[in-house]
């Protein structure tokens, strides 16, 4: 193995299984009116996220991230963003909030999908940088 390669290994621990079943947990239905389970879309997203660990430094927090980035918006607002910094690390936190478009406890009392969209973009324009 080259020292690069070694470098930029990716090693993934209990915790990322504890996340995988977090969201499991969490997310117990599916996707947005289809048969599909919630937990497809998001181990894909992790997928996604893992895949780019050969050009990237892709870290464990990262891929823990990915799949609990729909937790705040879809189940459970602040409260859900606390309890995922109390049990995965405030970097976690700090990366799913920045993913996150709402954060009402109440996911049926979101604003309108466009509303939310517009927000989210106006807020990522003045959010400090936190993914350089």
């Amino acid at each position: 193995m080259k020292e690069s390669e070694s470098a930029n290994s990716l090693h993934l621990t209990a915790r990322f299984t504890r996340a995988i079943d977090y969201a499991r947990q969490v997310h117990v239905n599916n996707r947005k009116g289809t048969t599909v389970p919630y937990m497809a879309h998001l181990l894909g997203v992790a997928s996604l996220v893992m895949g780019e660990s050969g050009h990237v430094p892709v870290t464990e927090d990262m891929i823990i991230a990915a799949l609990l980035r729909d937790a705040v918006e879809d189940e459970g607002g602040m409260p859900r963003l606390r309890d995922i910094g109390a049990n995965f690390g405030m970097e976690v936190a700090k990366i799913v909030e920045g993913c996150t478009d709402s954060f009402v406890e109440d996911s049926g009392k979101k604003l309108e999908w466009k509303e939310r969209k517009k927000s989210y973009i106006d807020r990522l324009r003045t959010h400090p940088r936190w993914w350089r």
